[in-house]
């Protein structure tokens, strides 16, 4: 697609002669991510690694929305997602390889909800007799299923960090793009940079702390609550239509398998 070649024209400020000065910096990873949904656009994100620390953070960041290229575009296209009022105007995704543990902070109908999710060891299919070039950098393919969706993702050991964007992580090197198989979802890189700054996160604390499958309920129940009050409001019966699962981002989750 020549949009996400032309992404990678910008990509790089990148400290990556030695490992010692891998080990000694601060990373900060831009992304792009395509939503090519009822609701395309592409939103702004941005990956985090503090020198000496086993761990990332995937900022999310709403309001920075575009549009989708070669997609038309109206005011349900995602403005409406985009201005609705949030509690926080980010999502954060937290891997912590050293603790074995992965959590996200996530916004619904403004709160805010730190959710436990599972730590996983992703089952990652390598191949290394698949590759390309990613702006001088030497990218290899891996493909790995996670939670109803074959994710198709390219890496560089030229960057020795296990991250990558999202929930997709594990590789032995910097994901530089991913998507999922129908390319409904898709990760890009846009540039690199080596930081003095280490990243803070804000504190959570003070969140209510659920479970995903607690908060998936509590969605469910949330939204079902204002399909009732909008159709009381207009003495209408107001009907909810469900979105195909294979449609989600991720669908297929463990606790269903028991």
């Amino acid at each position: 697609m020549n949009y996400i070649k032309s992404q990678f024209g910008v990509l790089v400020i990148l400290l990556l002669c030695y490992f010692n000065a891998y080990a000694q910096s601060n990373y900060q990873i831009n992304y792009d991510i395509y939503y090519d949904t009822n609701f395309p656009m592409v939103r702004e994100a941005q990956l985090f690694v503090n020198s000496g620390e086993d761990k990332s953070v995937f900022v999310e960041m709403f309001g920075t929305e575009k549009p989708f290229p070669n997609r038309e575009s109206d005011d349900t296209s995602g403005s409406s997602v985009a201005k609705r009022k949030r509690e926080n105007p980010n999502n954060y995704y937290v891997v912590d390889n050293a603790k074995k543990k992965f959590y996200f902070v996530e916004d619904f109908f403004a709160e805010l909800y730190k959710v436990n999710d599972n730590y996983f060891t992703h089952q990652w299919k390598v191949d290394y007799k698949k590759y390309k070039e990613i702006d001088g950098l030497k990218c290899y393919y891996a493909e790995v299923m996670f939670r109803g969706h074959k994710w198709e993702a390219w890496f560089t050991t030229e960057i020795p960090l296990p991250y990558g964007p999202w929930k997709l992580y594990g590789l032995p090197g910097l994901i530089l793009e991913a998507k999922n198989e129908s390319g409904r979802y898709h990760f890009v890189a846009t540039k690199i940079s080596a930081v003095k700054k280490r990243f803070e996160l804000p504190d959570f604390s003070q969140l209510k702390e659920v479970t995903l499958k607690q908060l998936l309920a509590i969605e469910e129940e949330k939204m079902d609550n204002l399909i009732n009050l909008l159709g009381s409001d207009r003495d209408v019966e107001v009907t909810r239509e469900s979105t195909p699962k294979t449609d989600l981002m991720e669908y297929d989750y463990e606790w269903e398998k028991k």
